[in-house]
């Protein structure tokens, strides 16, 4: 912020660690700075304007055999720091011009300043024109600056001309220096008293104002730290006066701290010798408890609409009279402020796009001198930064910055950089701000410790607004930010508030209860929605930014839409659980999952309005999960903008329906959207997942309407249903030609019934050019009769369904073996009879596993006039290579014999099965299936000739 710190040089010239006599060589041989009242007493009020700030200095000097002494070495340059905190108003009086600073009258050898820009007085040990030791006095006025430089002082001892220029050192404490630069040779100089005054314009300073201190005055005193008050005379031997005729203001302030301070020295000679440098300790203040510290503050967002993109306008304000008053205190400077936005606004995910970080190396190379670019860079900029101060009439301009996360001084994932700078002035300040997010909340607190102690009267931060604005407005309502600001003087701290009302809704809409609205929509689909072919499969869920962010979702694919899982290996355990592990700010490895493994990708957008940030993740196959077969692992780095927030690591339960062999994600099996991370709150609005394997996702080979559905989950509890509608095309061009054989053993007796085999097959290349079933009906032969004895031990359907192995052993009448193309092993298993109340027959029930997957073909037996039928309707529409059904011969074998003769001998039987099948594209076969006879002898093997008919035809 632009304040002068005023510098009370040291001397005109030289500065460096203190010394013995016995080694003198270039350097300073004593120093003090202190700060005095009218009767030369010390002044320690903090925060005070002192009568005086005086500086004495000596400087090595050698025996010299004419003169006594000489001085060792001329000062070249020098820099003179002074202490942090020590401020001066360059506007307090009036600045003399370059023009008039450098015109010298060759009579009285004194310039053209008007007595009105005097601020004080100089008295220099030199060795005159005379060839003799003496004393020049000259007043020192206040000058015009050039461009790079707070302030400007000078005088002119014996007509030379000798100025300095304050500026603000360019980092931390941001302390106020004195800088002399290729100081005149014409003076030998022992040494110098510097008197500066804290209120130029006091009429007590009037006999030594300007052009008085040159009327006849000539100190005697040989040690320079014994001067006493210095004045001028007239010719006639009355005191001069030289009025100031300017409004009495504070030119210098003391500290607003109570500690130990220090000025520090570099200086170099004209002759080459060893730069010297060196700090000598300030006389401490005191009376902190005295200073008043009452900053206020005030906040607006840029939109007060709820739930939506804004910047913020942050101003903190000091009322500090007693900073410009002479007889009045300053206030105490702010030394930490610890800033909370209220709970609801947060950091907005969308300012993420495009938004670049400025580095360490990025912040030092912010100076003064920098070229456009050199600094931090234009991306990371996140807003801008005014500072007003009453010791300038010039308004101090700045950004603010997004730090580099984690390698910032702080460590932490957020953190800022505020940098006002003013070239003109030569004014730089750096400030770096620690920002922490509430890990459950996300509410945002911003650190700001060690703060200049330069006096400032307004601050304002203004964050960029519009889309991508940095932060997130909270709920309709009226809000309060808390500042608690501690003061430089060690006294206690101050709480201010600044409260904000948001009176719409997102978009300028209705207010409308919190959590009340949920309606999110869906958008799912196959690229290519050929029947039975491969394709893409996308899903998008999205949600307006009225609605409840999203906590879960399920759901649950369409009639035949599935994956093909061969050769597919499993993302291992050990894999999932190490990309859990990656935190923020830890080195991006390769995926942990196998590529082999992968099956599509996902997109996650965050934020709020029409600019979100998306953030790409990748979805793998995964083994069984909490009782489900399979599993999707959804693995996100989440790396937004310079921002990494980790690895999120989602899985998903993969159910398979054991009646349609649909599959779904099971709610009950899936985690949960995270909603923080970091602290950093997601803003979940739009989901986007795309399985594009190649040939892995297929379409189904029914064209019927369906529909992608999906349920979700909203964080305050809401729930929505909703669908996408999904249609296959192309089904007329599929065929639909499966082969049926039917199989029964040549002996059969009363006591262990008959055995009868199925075998379904589809011919190769099925896939993608076949239609699947749909329902299959078979009627069995009277030769073959259902046993009453077998139906009489099914399986009640209670039991079948919670605890299978317990059903009876005589339940099982089969064995069942399904060979696909989409999983790498068959299913296979038991078949039972299972009952069910109210229904006269027991169903033949396939009770088929294989690679955790668990299917069951539900057969409804019928028998009517001795003629037993079973019909498997609405069948998975899924692909296969076979079916292979084998019902034993035994006690309780499903079937009888009944043939007329008493051997029960079936060689030569004409045995028909009548048999409906049709296909999920409408496409039927009715024909009548010869049922083969196996264990005949070879003369009776001959097949017998059945009558076979053989229909295919679309269904009405």
């Amino acid at each position: 912020m632009r304040r002068l710190l005023l510098g009370f040089l040291l001397a005109v010239l030289a500065s460096a660690v203190l010394a013995p006599a016995s080694q003198a060589a270039f350097g300073l041989e004593d120093f003090a700075l202190t700060f005095e009242s009218a009767n030369g007493a010390a002044a320690l009020q903090a925060g005070s304007h002192p009568f005086a700030v005086t500086s004495n200095v000596r400087f090595h000097s050698v025996p010299d055999a004419t003169f006594g002494e000489l001085p060792e070495g001329q000062t070249k340059d020098l820099d003179v720091e002074l202490p942090a905190g020590l401020v001066g108003d360059p506007g307090a009086v009036p600045r003399c011009s370059s023009a008039d600073f450098v015109n010298i009258d060759y009579n009285t050898k004194e310039t053209d300043c008007p007595n009105s820009t005097a601020v004080g007085v100089i008295v220099i040990k030199v060795l005159n024109n005379s060839n003799a030791i003496g004393y020049l006095s000259a007043p020192v006025y206040n000058l015009v600056p050039p461009g790079g430089a707070v302030e400007k002082l000078g005088f002119a001892p014996e007509g030379v001309p000798i100025a300095f220029e304050l500026k603000l050192r360019e980092t931390a404490p941001y302390n106020a220096v004195a800088k002399f630069t290729d100081t005149a040779q014409v003076l030998q100089i022992f040494g110098a008293k510097l008197i500066l005054w804290g209120n130029p314009a006091d009429p007590a300073h009037d006999t030594m104002r300007g052009h008085c201190i040159n009327a006849g005055f000539e100190p005697q005193t040989e040690e320079i730290s014994t001067w006493g008050k210095l004045g001028g005379f007239l010719p006639n031997g009355e005191p001069a006066v030289c009025h100031s005729g300017v409004t009495e203001q504070a030119f210098i302030t003391t500290p607003r701290e109570c500690e130990p301070l220090s000025a520090s020295f570099f200086a170099t000679s004209w002759q080459e010798f060893p730069a010297v440098s060196g700090s000598v300790s300030v006389p401490t203040l005191s009376g902190c408890e005295h200073l008043g510290f009452g900053p206020t503050t005030s906040v607006e967002p840029t939109t007060r609409s709820s739930g939506s993109s804004s910047g913020l306008n942050f101003s903190l304000d000091v009322n500090d009279e007693g900073l410009t008053t002479p007889s009045a205190l300053a206030q105490s400077d702010i030394r930490k402020a610890v800033v909370t936005l209220p709970e609801g606004m947060t950091v907005n995910p969308s300012a993420g796009n495009g938004l670049g970080a400025c580095t360490n190396a990025d912040m030092a190379n912010e100076t003064l001198a920098a070229a456009p670019g050199e600094g931090c860079p234009e991306s990371s900029k996140l807003g801008t930064v005014e500072v007003e101060t009453p010791l300038l009439e010039e308004t101090l301009d700045g950004s603010i910055y997004v730090a580099q996360p984690y390698e910032n001084q702080f460590g932490s994932l957020l953190a800022a950089y505020v940098v006002i700078k003013s070239p003109k002035l030569g004014v730089i300040v750096k400030q770096p701000l620690k920002i922490v997010p509430d890990p459950v909340t996300g509410q945002l607190t911003t650190v700001a410790d060690e703060i200049p102690q330069l006096p400032f009267s307004h601050f304002r931060l203004k964050f960029r607004g519009g889309e991508g604005a940095p932060l997130i407005t909270p709920e309709c309502g009226t809000h309060s930010l808390t500042a608690v600001l501690t003061p430089w003087d060690g006294g206690p701290p101050v709480t201010s508030t600044g409260a904000f009302s948001i009176t719409t809704g997102p978009g300028g809409g209705p207010c409308t209860t919190p959590g009340a609205a949920f309606g999110p929509q869906i958008t799912a689909g196959t690229t290519n929605n050929t029947a039975g072919g491969f394709s893409s499969f996308y899903l998008r869920l999205t949600r307006s930014d009225s609605d409840q962010e999203l906590s879960n979702f399920s759901t649950v694919l369409p009639f035949g839409l599935s994956g093909d899982l061969t050769g597919i290996p499993y993302c291992p355990e050990a894999a999932i659980a190490a990309a859990r592990t990656r935190s923020g700010g830890q080195e991006l490895a390769s995926p942990s999952c196998p590529a082999a493994s992968l099956l599509g990708h996902t997109e996650v957008g965050a934020g709020v309005g029409s600019q979100l940030t998306y953030v790409p993740g990748m979805l793998y196959l995964a083994g069984p999960y909490q009782g489900d077969p399979f599993s999707l692992v959804s693995i996100t780095p989440a790396v937004v903008g310079p921002f990494d927030l980790g690895t999120v690591v989602l899985r998903y339960g993969l159910h398979v329906d054991p009646h349609t062999a649909q599959a779904s994600i099971d709610p009950s099996a899936s985690e949960p959207f995270p909603r923080i991370l970091s602290g950093i709150v997601t803003h979940i609005r739009d989901v986007r997942v795309t399985v594009d394997r190649p040939n892995f996702t297929f379409n189904p080979t029914s064209c019927e309407h369906m529909a992608v559905s999906a349920t979700l989950s909203g964080l305050q509890g809401a729930s929505a249903t909703i669908a996408s509608p999904f249609q296959a095309a192309g089904c007329a061009s599929l065929k639909f030609a499966p082969t049926v054989s039917v199989a029964t053993k040549a002996k059969a007796s009363r006591n262990n019934g008959q055995a009868l085999s199925f075998k379904i097959a589809y011919p190769k290349g099925a896939m993608g050019s076949q239609a699947w079933f749909k329902m299959a009906k078979f009627t069995i032969p009277k030769q073959l009769p259902a046993r009453l004895t077998t139906i009489q031990k099914a399986c009640p359907a209670a039991t079948f369904e919670t605890k299978r192995a317990s059903c009876p052993a005589q339940s099982i009448i089969g064995h069942a073996i399904v060979h696909t193309e989409v999983l790498p092993v068959p299913l296979e298993g038991n078949v039972y009879f299972v009952s069910h109340g109210g229904e006269a027959f027991p169903d033949a029930v396939m009770d088929l596993n294989g690679d955790g997957v668990h299917i069951e073909l539900d057969g409804k037996t019928l028998i009517r006039k001795g003629v037993t039928s079973a019909t498997f309707s609405n069948t998975p529409d899924v692909p296969f290579e076979s079916i292979e059904v084998t019902l034993p011969a035994g006690r309780y074998s499903e079937f009888g014999a009944n043939l007329p003769h008493e051997k029960l001998d079936y060689c030569g039987q004409k045995l028909v099965m009548p048999t409906q099948l049709k296909a999920q594209n409408g496409l039927e076969i009715n024909q009548s299936t010869p049922i083969a006879v196996t264990g005949c002898p070879k003369h009776a093997a001959k097949p017998h000739k059945t009558k076979k008919h053989r229909t295919q035809h679309k269904k009405k």
